[in-house]
């Protein structure tokens, strides 16, 4: 539904929305993308789509970003995804009061799969998707999905942290990837308990749909936490500047 493409929370002042979508496979020759088929409406948007050769979609899967794009993956074999290259698609939105740029991107991808594309990566949040995948998980609900476009990730912090008399316990960091293909800081959350990651991860997912659909989180208290906006747009644990949290030690 058209409607569902709103940004219902949308405050002016944050940042400019930067999709970027890789479809392995090769060059679409033509590329058909309809509004009937594809969903992609006439709109002010600078989306460019570019073709690299096999050689650079490989050694995009070589990478450590490869690496994290591939964890669990079970579609088709690496050497079998970029044996004909890869389309890369950019796309860049100025603080965006809807989202309808995001709609008109999904499209575009789909489209290229269509054209015999073998799988999506997006290279935010380091998702991977099947075809199969993409258009029924991705395309086919016509709905946004945030967390569905936005990856939250945990590592140990610390091992053996005092959580309280006679116990100790892992500390975990929680952070996300992905937000800044809605033009909104990624989150990271320290220090948090192995006991309270339910909880923590449901704060991120809350942060994720609230920012997602156009809320400004200032630098403030979140939930009994200062929040600090921190970081830069080339900082590869997220590529996005970010929110820093502190995990409540009471809690």
């Amino acid at each position: 539904m058209e409607e569902d493409w709103e940004r219902p929370q949308y405050e002016a002042g944050g940042g400019d929305a930067s999709v970027l979508f890789v479809v392995f496979g090769p060059k679409p020759e033509p590329l058909r993308v309809t509004s009937l088929a594809h969903r992609v409406v006439p709109m002010e948007l600078s989306l460019e789509l570019e073709y690299q050769e096999p050689h650079v979609a490989a050694a995009l899967l070589d990478s450590p970003s490869g690496a994290t794009l591939l964890q669990g993956w079970e579609g088709e074999e690496p050497s079998v995804l970029t044996a004909d290259g890869c389309m890369v698609m950019r796309a860049e939105v100025p603080d965006p009061k809807d989202l309808r740029y995001l709609r008109n991107c999904v499209g575009v991808a789909t489209a290229i799969l269509e054209a015999g594309g073998h799988a999506v990566a997006n290279l935010q949040s380091l998702g991977m998707f099947t075809p199969e995948q993409w258009r029924g998980v991705i395309f086919a609900p016509d709905k946004p999905q945030p967390r569905l476009h936005v990856n939250v990730f945990h590592s140990e912090e610390a091992r053996g942290a005092p959580q309280g008399a006679g116990s100790k316990e892992d500390i975990v960091w929680l952070h996300s990837r992905g937000l800044r293909a809605f033009g909104r800081p990624d989150l990271s959350i320290r220090h948090v308990p192995q006991h309270a990651m339910a909880a923590a991860a449901d704060l991120c997912n809350r942060l994720i749909e609230t920012q997602a659909y156009g809320a400004v989180i200032p630098d403030a208290l979140v939930e009994g936490m200062v929040a600090h906006t921190t970081g830069t747009l080339e900082d590869p644990d997220f590529n996005n500047v970010r929110i820093e949290l502190a995990w409540p030690l009471s809690v």
